[in-house]
């Protein structure tokens, strides 16, 4: 199974760091993290992979993978505690984007 890369990337592009709304701070490494494991979960569970296990260790790929990205793509970028709370609380990956919107 292959997670695509740029998933990250392309969500982040989606929300305009100047234009977010609401008390924004700067994201966090864990922050990144979190996107990029709820992303992963999500993915995994779609395709009808709900095993923890499995889960963890595509995440780990996955942000071993995506260093560089979180560091340019992420990390810094305005985000609002309610952006990550949807995060938290998404059930598709589609979500995730619109929550990063």
């Amino acid at each position: 199974m292959r997670i695509p890369s740029t998933l990250l990337a392309i969500a982040l592009a989606a929300a305009p760091a100047p234009l977010v709304l609401g008390c924004s701070h700067e994201a966090t490494e864990a922050e990144c993290q979190l996107i990029v494991d709820r992303n992963v979960e999500l993915q995994m569970k779609a395709m009808n992979n709900p095993d923890p296990a499995a889960i963890q260790k595509k995440q780990e790929e996955v942000r071993q993978e995506m260093k560089d990205d979180l560091r340019t793509n992420c990390l810094g970028r305005k985000v609002t505690d309610a952006m990550m709370k949807c995060v938290r609380n998404a059930k598709t990956t589609d979500e995730i984007s619109q929550c990063l919107r």
